[in-house]
């Protein structure tokens, strides 16, 4: 990811009221129904397809709970960063910023990764889930729409090579996935800066995987 713009919109230091009216508003939120298909064609690999419910759906469903509990949801682009922020009316709030690698001369390419990029940042904030399982990576747009072959990730061998044993053993390294820092945002609340610190996180943006871990076991031990 690229460096957060100046002027973006950063996740607050405290979070303990928003954490608050989030929990509300999520015990208030409605199934949201998986109304739209999309196609995976794979190259080598029978095609396949699975369920998901559109942005416009999932906000449609969500918006009555989160107003009522003085939150706000908005997504804008920054920088080329895709901003997804949940406002809360003590001007506390939680951010999430997405780079967009999509090439600006195909607008079709730019407006497909934009509607995919919105969904999954705006559902791993709400913290609902809008899709099947899967590890699909790929873009949708309409309906229906073809997205990009999944990377599955197949467990290593006993005998795998040294290189790939290296590349497992960097992988907590890595930045932590958007349900990964909802997941600590909602459970933590007030305590959110406090896990940060301890785990040596600089802030939620910032968390990696093995910190998300480190954090997560210190909230179930807590619990």
């Amino acid at each position: 990811m690229s460096d957060t713009p100046t002027d973006a919109l950063r996740t607050s230091e405290s979070l303990n009221e928003l954490a608050a009216a989030l929990a509300k508003a999520q015990a208030a939120f409605p199934v949201i129904e998986k109304n739209r298909t999309a196609v995976i064609k794979p190259r080598d690999k029978a095609q396949y397809s699975y369920r998901y419910a559109d942005i416009a759906d999932v906000l449609a469903a969500v918006r009555q709970p989160l107003s009522a509990n003085g939150l706000a949801f908005t997504q804008v682009i920054n920088h080329g960063i895709l901003q997804t922020a949940l406002l809360h009316s003590s001007g506390q709030r939680i951010v999430s910023n997405v780079d967009l690698t999509y090439s600006a001369d195909d607008p079709k390419v730019a407006g497909s990764e934009l509607t995919y990029r919105r969904r999954h940042a705006g559902c791993a904030l709400l913290g609902v889930a809008a899709d099947d399982e899967t590890d699909a990576e790929g873009t949708e747009g309409d309906p229906g729409a073809k997205e990009k072959a999944p990377q599955i990730r197949k467990p290593a061998s006993k005998s795998a090579e040294p290189g790939k044993q290296d590349a497992k053993a960097e992988e907590p390294s890595k930045p932590a996935s958007e349900g990964e820092r909802n997941y600590l945002a909602s459970r933590a609340g007030e305590g959110l800066a406090e896990l940060l610190q301890t785990v040596g996180a600089e802030s939620l943006e910032a968390l990696t995987k093995a910190q998300f871990l480190a954090a997560k076991s210190r909230l179930v031990r807590a619990a």
